[in-house]
């Protein structure tokens, strides 16, 4: 029987929080072939405080580390992670630290079993060191799964294209009607500039529209900056702190909207929270980019050139919001065939 070990070598452990895609794509990757063959998740001690199916790697690393700890306990983890590994092993290393996995990869991969890495953009190969590490790894990669074709262009090795997270319906619950949502429009996530959380607040600010903002910002200037636009808008509801799981997914649901005002960085890549949002049911308002454009192709949600040309009366019709959570039901369907692209892909 073939297992299959989806690996997160960094293993980021943030007073006891895994920061990031990584649980949640090792909980999705797990029940999508739970069924198919044996899922091992795969990852340091922060593991098991989420899953009990792991394989647990020897390390965490903790960002008051220095970079070079940090690096080196990823290479003990993916020494680790390659022993003992045979032809029926399939090894799916998560994007992180990716040119130090690379280096892993080069170095400790000497076994039959096979090794596909997630890439959500050519960070690998976007400089010449990055490119001669590629090299000296690629041939020992089976394959890249990543969500666009200019990606998998990039390592010029075989490539699936599926979305950062693929709709299981694990864990499906009722969708919320319109009526029962506590709040108009929520922004959640790690609040930092290249999210336009503040640009947002101000649009919204001393409004009728109810506002949750929640999430940990990057920096005490822009938390303080946060603080000073909303301390007099009653409308605006503040929770700058880490959102544990249940949080995260009652407020998604609780929302009639979930607003994505990426720009910089954030809007040239693919975007896991966009896909935690749409699989809870809640449509999505954003500012156009090209990982967005599903949402005008699926008409899931709504997309807008800059903020201030946002209208919010436009979406808050009971009609209107209905339509969108009819549309994203149909997108559900769309995803079995993602399922089975990646399944063909791993050859399981």
């Amino acid at each position: 029987m073939k297992t299959l070990y989806i690996a997160d070598v960094r293993s980021m452990n943030n007073n006891g929080i895994s920061p990031g895609h990584y649980f949640p794509v090792a909980s999705n990757y797990y029940n999508m072939f739970k069924d198919t063959c044996k899922v091992l998740v795969t990852g340091g001690p922060i593991y098991k405080t989420k899953f009990n199916n792991t394989y647990l790697l020897p390390y965490d690393t903790y960002s008051q580390k220095s970079n070079i700890i940090n690096k080196i306990r990823t290479l003990k983890n993916l020494m680790f992670l390659f022993k003992h590994k045979n032809e029926n092993d399939i090894i799916i290393i998560q994007s992180s630290s990716v040119a130090t996995a690379l280096i892993g990869i080069a170095l400790f991969k000497q076994s039959k079993c096979k090794v596909y890495t997630i890439q959500y953009n050519t960070e690998c190969v976007n400089s010449p060191i990055k490119k001669i590490i590629y090299k000296l790894a690629s041939s020992k990669i089976n394959g890249i799964i990543c969500p666009d074709k200019k990606i998998g262009n990039a390592y010029k090795r075989p490539y699936c294209i599926v979305p950062d997270y693929i709709y299981t319906g694990h864990n499906a619950k009722k969708i919320l009607p319109f009526s029962e949502r506590k709040y108009d429009f929520s922004l959640l996530g790690l609040i930092c500039k290249d999210k336009g959380v503040v640009e947002v607040a101000q649009k919204l600010k001393h409004t009728n529209y109810r506002i949750l903002i929640a999430g940990k910002p990057q920096t005490e200037e822009i938390k303080k900056e946060i603080i000073e636009i909303c301390k007099n808008s009653n409308n605006i509801e503040l929770k700058l702190e880490y959102l544990s799981d249940e949080e995260y997914d009652t407020t998604i649901r609780n929302s009639k909207y979930c607003i994505l005002n990426y720009s910089g960085a954030y809007s040239e890549h693919s975007s896991g929270v966009v896909f935690d949002i749409i699989f809870r049911g809640t449509p999505v308002i954003g500012k156009k980019c090209k990982f967005l454009d599903f949402i005008t192709v699926y008409n899931i949600g709504r997309i807008f050139d800059e903020i201030e040309n946002f209208s919010p009366t436009e979406v808050l019709i009971p009609s209107v919001h209905q339509n969108y959570i009819n549309n994203i039901n149909n997108y559900y369907l769309t995803h079995q065939q993602h399922i089975l692209s990646l399944k063909n892909f791993l050859n399981l």
